[in-house]
């Protein structure tokens, strides 16, 4: 078995493997503040993200996602190692869990998270259990846009803390500071 950048990642690559023939893949830069990591076998395949998965990352994360699309065997991802995830971040990986139940192919799992992506996961009550909701994910977008934003306030020199909205509407009553 070809060594991973974190030894914690290995291991799930380890369980997943079997007898097969294992090739790596490491994708990170001194620069990058994240490291996405593959091995692929016979049985399927292991992902292993570390680091800050954000929308820096979002791209990279969908680019290795996509090319898992015709692996017949599961999908094994560990992110006990990041540090940090938004909703950018996992973005990719509900699409891949998407794309793969249409396609009836084995899910997405997730082996390992690390707290803040539990947290993230919990919050948006797309699971991780180790199954991705993806239908979760849409209900959760579809809510957020039917949520109107609120109106900015503006300042004006007469009124330094209107409650004039920006763009029409209704307007707040005014911002009442401390003293």
């Amino acid at each position: 078995m070809t060594s991973w950048p974190y030894a914690d990642c290995g291991r799930v690559a380890e369980q997943h493997q079997g007898r097969a023939k294992t090739t790596l893949r490491v994708i990170s830069t001194p620069q990058k503040a994240y490291t996405l990591g593959l091995a692929m076998s016979r049985s399927g395949a292991s992902v292993c993200l570390t680091g800050e998965i954000d929308a820096a990352a979002a791209a990279d994360v969908a680019q290795l996602m996509d090319s898992l699309d015709k692996v017949q065997g599961e999908i094994h991802v560990d992110l006990s190692q990041v540090t940090f995830l938004d909703t950018s971040g996992l973005q990719p990986l509900i699409d891949a869990t998407r794309r793969r139940q249409t396609q009836a192919l084995s899910p997405v799992r997730i082996e390992r998270a690390s707290r803040p992506v539990r947290r993230l996961l919990d919050v948006a009550g797309v699971g991780g259990n180790p199954v991705l909701d993806a239908r979760a994910w849409d209900r959760l977008h579809v809510a957020l846009v039917a949520q109107p934003l609120p109106c900015w306030r503006t300042a004006t020199a007469e009124r330094p803390w209107s409650s004039t909205p920006q763009a029409g509407g209704q307007g707040h009553p005014p911002i009442r500071w401390p003293r």
